[in-house]
């Protein structure tokens, strides 16, 4: 039965992962675990108990909610503080790979992950795809304005919106290749 009311709804459980000032990024859901990024580490959390099963370290901290999360084909993907960062789901404990975007960074900016592409912006205004097994750069954009959104991809093209209130659609070839 849907809950109508705040009398009718329960919490299964709460796990407080931060203090102070450090903050939690979205949540990203993989099989029966949650991940979060959570001040300077990330966490991965049974979603039934919500018990603290492995924690990891990140580059940089999670300050200003400026982090995402993506999964697939076994590795996350956390935009954070001005890098992607690249880390086995299972073990979340040792980078794989970590690439520092030129100029500002990333921030606030979601990634798009298909196969072995995975595309990000920066507020330098760089739309980058790169081998996400690796994190050899395989093209860029350059943009007009900072790219503070998420990736969208359909039908062979990428989109996104900048600082200067402009959407994108940029083609992008099955190996990651930017037109």
């Amino acid at each position: 039965k849907t809950p109508r009311t705040a009398d009718e709804t329960k919490t299964l459980w709460n796990t407080k992962l931060t203090s102070g000032w450090d903050r939690v990024s979205n949540t990203l859901i993989v099989g029966d675990n949650l991940y979060a990024l959570a001040g300077k580490e990330i966490k991965k959390i049974d979603k039934a108990t919500g018990n603290v099963i492995a924690t990891g370290a990140l580059v940089s901290d999670n300050s200003w909610y400026d982090g995402r999360l993506a999964y697939g084909d076994g590795m996350l993907f956390a935009t954070v503080n001005g890098r992607v960062q690249a880390l086995n789901a299972d073990e979340v404990k040792y980078p794989t790979w970590i690439y520092r975007a030129e100029g500002t960074g990333c921030y606030w900016a979601g990634a798009y992950l298909s196969g072995d592409v995975i595309v990000f912006g920066s507020d330098a205004g760089v739309l980058t795809s790169c081998n996400a097994k690796t994190g050899k750069v395989v093209g860029t954009f350059q943009a007009d304005g900072q790219i503070r959104s998420s990736i969208a991809y359909a039908d062979g093209n990428l989109y996104f919106s900048t600082s200067t209130g402009k959407v994108y659609s940029v083609p992008m070839g099955a190996d990651g290749a930017l037109d």
